[in-house]
């Protein structure tokens, strides 16, 4: 080790290491509490995003195009990895065609 550093742990006094230790805690324990503030933070957007894709499904499934839109809700819910060309093919034979721009963002 630092033969320095070793003679300036030795002759630091008791009352200075225990202030050195205070700052620590609380500096630690003010990291503990940003991040546990931001964990909060993170949960609460998340939850407000889910409500809202929630509320826009719910207009798509409503919608003029609702049927359709359900047909490709079953569809996305069974499948699997290997059926890519079954989504591409079934969204082009689904007629979104005539649907406005909106819509066919959330498709």
């Amino acid at each position: 080790m630092n033969a320095f550093l070793d003679y300036a742990e030795k002759n630091t006094s008791a009352a200075v290491k225990a202030r050195q230790r205070a700052v620590e805690t609380r500096r630690t324990k003010a990291a503990e509490k940003a991040a546990e503030k931001a964990l909060a933070e993170r949960d609460d957007l998340f939850r407000l995003w889910k409500r809202w894709r929630r509320e826009r499904l719910d207009e798509l499934l409503a919608g003029p195009h609702g049927a359709a839109a359900r047909e490709l809700v079953a569809f996305l819910r069974a499948m699997t990895l290997d059926d890519g060309t079954r989504l591409v093919e079934f969204i082009r034979t689904a007629g979104w065609a005539p649907a406005d721009a909106d819509t066919k963002f959330e498709i």
